[in-house]
């Protein structure tokens, strides 16, 4: 038998197998009938994405731009705020190099409420947190509960700042409370 009809063989087995696996995976039955009502949402929020998705995801976080706030006594901008508590709040100042930048959120102890408002003018946090699921997000006004039982990781939450600055709330519904942004 001579090399080539080796190599042909072998492309003709790989093919095979593809399709075995293709039509196999068709056949599966993992995914809920559309009539399943709830069935269909409960089986998207068990499904996760892969430990290496997050690896890739954290090797490239540090090209996000992320937000500073003023967390010290002395004003210093910092980039990591631990054990905020009770009801603090953060001016974001603008920033015309950034069209936007991320907060992340992390619970230590307890429940608390985060909320983003641009300005004034924004929905107010508790129209933010009650916008149906299916509408376009409005990332004017954004607010989120720590933790999240939605979530892939309920203890935390990210918040996008726009350009233009706002406002960030923490507000702690239960006694203690800590949240450290990251």
């Amino acid at each position: 038998m001579s090399s080539t009809k080796i190599v042909i063989l072998f492309l003709i087995l790989i093919a095979l197998l593809f399709v075995v696996l293709v039509v196999r995976g068709s056949l599966a039955d993992d995914e809920p009938q559309a009539s399943a009502g709830k069935a269909a949402e409960n089986f998207t929020k068990q499904k996760q994405a892969p430990d290496w998705i997050k690896t890739i995801k954290d090797a490239f976080a540090w090209l996000q731009p992320k937000v500073q706030l003023p967390c010290g006594q002395t004003g210093e901008l910092a980039k990591k705020c631990e054990n905020l508590q009770l009801k603090t709040s953060f001016l974001v100042l603008p920033d015309n190099r950034q069209s936007f930048r991320t907060a992340n959120f992390r619970l230590i102890n307890g429940s608390a409420n985060i909320c983003y408002r641009t300005n004034e003018n924004a929905p107010s946090c508790a129209d933010a947190k009650d916008l149906d699921k299916n509408a376009k997000p409005n990332l004017e006004a954004q607010s989120f509960d720590l933790p999240d039982s939605d979530a892939a990781d309920p203890q935390r939450g990210t918040i996008v700042v726009l350009k233009k600055g706002g406002k960030i709330t923490v507000i702690c519904k239960s006694i203690p409370c800590k949240v450290d942004l990251e």
